[in-house]
């Protein structure tokens, strides 16, 4: 019997991203052994504070208001992710492999160590061996001060194998 790795491909709209996600599709086959799921980060939606109101009515009115606002956005933000989630998934469904999830989830903050655990905790949930990230090249100074998500990754990443794809 054959053992099954499950890989998940941790996507934004870069493309280093698209580099990673043709890197697996070129090293994934058809013969199964190989799920991919793909998983991606969006902040939540932010709206402004409104200051209230004196009078009960008006007040519960614009909260409902600022509510049915907040989930359209919401929504949107969630079909934005999953659209590019669905077009990167062609990229490897053509190769045969097969798709197992589609994940797109809210973190904030959105900086490098909750970017981070966020990929780990999808890896672990979904039962990840290898977690794959795309690496914009740097150069110069640029290199010295900039930490990569990859870098994190492999520094709290125990147990889990991480590609970084530049």
């Amino acid at each position: 019997m054959q053992e099954i790795t499950k890989i998940l491909v941790a996507v934004d709209r870069s493309k280093a991203s698209r580099r990673a996600v043709n890197y697996v599709a070129n090293f994934v086959d058809s013969t199964r052994r190989f799920h991919v799921g793909l998983f991606h980060v969006e902040l939540p939606p932010h709206m402004l504070e409104w200051g209230g109101s004196e009078d009960p009515a008006v007040e519960e009115r614009v909260e409902a208001e600022r509510e049915r606002d907040y989930q359209r956005l919401e929504t949107q933000t969630l079909a934005r992710g999953s659209a590019l989630l669905r077009e990167l998934q062609e990229v490897i469904a053509r190769r045969g492999a097969d798709v197992f999830g589609r994940f797109v989830e809210f973190q904030e903050p959105l900086d490098t160590a909750s970017i981070t655990q966020a990929i780990l905790d999808a890896a672990r949930e979904h039962g990840c061996g290898t977690i794959v990230v795309g690496r914009e090249s740097f150069s110069g100074l640029k290199r010295l001060f900039k930490h990569h998500i990859g870098e994190e990754l492999i520094r709290e990443g125990k147990g889990i194998t991480v590609w970084v794809v530049e």
